[in-house]
């Protein structure tokens, strides 16, 4: 399969990949389907992480730039309860590229890694954003 993709070659499958043990982690950036985890939360075979951080930093933007006073919905990741540390090294290269604004390459590839994209997916979410970083 060729890149842009419309869309995550994972979106509405991210229990039944993580389940069948294809997939680690899964980042929601607007939206957050807690109901469709939360059976497996509560068995504690996935985890849930709110990237409180990026709510806050969002929230900041906004008040400075339009003096709107509302609270954006924050980033969740969930991920296999064994992943912890895949979890950590994502939101230290998610804090680099969207609360630092440190945009590279080799970082943007090891997070569609860590998300388990398969390398078309990766290549198409490279091309997006360095389009994104020139318009």
């Amino acid at each position: 399969m060729k890149a842009p993709l419309s869309s995550p070659p994972h979106a509405g499958r991210e229990v039944e990949l993580m389940l069948a043990g294809k997939k680690n982690i899964a980042y929601f950036e607007n939206t957050d389907p807690l109901e469709e985890f939360q059976p497996y939360i509560s068995t504690g075979k996935i985890k849930r992480f709110v990237w409180q951080e990026r709510a806050d930093q969002l929230k900041q933007m906004l008040q400075e730039n339009s003096e709107l006073d509302i609270s954006p919905l924050a980033p969740v990741i969930y991920y296999l309860a064994p992943c912890e540390e895949q979890k950590d090294r994502l939101v230290a290269l998610l804090h680099n590229h969207m609360i630092e604004g440190h945009y590279d390459s080799a970082e943007e590839l090891e997070m569609g890694e860590l998300l388990g994209y398969p390398s078309y997916a990766i290549k198409a979410f490279l091309d997006r954003m360095r389009n994104r970083r020139e318009n």
